[in-house]
């Protein structure tokens, strides 16, 4: 990532202490209404409307992530799985999910 910004950690949580990179989803203010982008707000503790980009998922050093803003609502976790989908043009139907 080239700058500090908010992001979604997509690595499961039982992982996390056992990995030294782990994976995250930036968190763009720019919302461009893409099918990859999930909509997150102040509700999930930022500042702003922003959009979670799946286009854009990273691996990063797992020192390089701070604190917990915010988390996600079930409905955004849903919408989420589904952005991977699509941004990784895996052939899955939503209700696999």
């Amino acid at each position: 990532m080239d700058k500090i910004r908010p992001a979604v950690v997509l690595t499961r949580d039982v992982a996390l202490p056992y990995l030294s990179n782990i994976t995250v989803a930036p968190i763009f203010t720019k919302v461009r209404g893409l099918r990859t982008e999930v909509i997150v707000d102040e509700r999930n503790g930022l500042d702003h409307e922003s959009a979670v980009n799946l286009d854009n998922v990273q691996t990063v050093s797992r020192s390089s992530v701070f604190d917990q803003i915010g988390l996600l609502t079930f409905r955004q976790k849903r919408e989420l799985a589904w952005a991977l989908v699509l941004a990784f043009d895996l052939e899955i139907r939503l209700r696999d999910i």
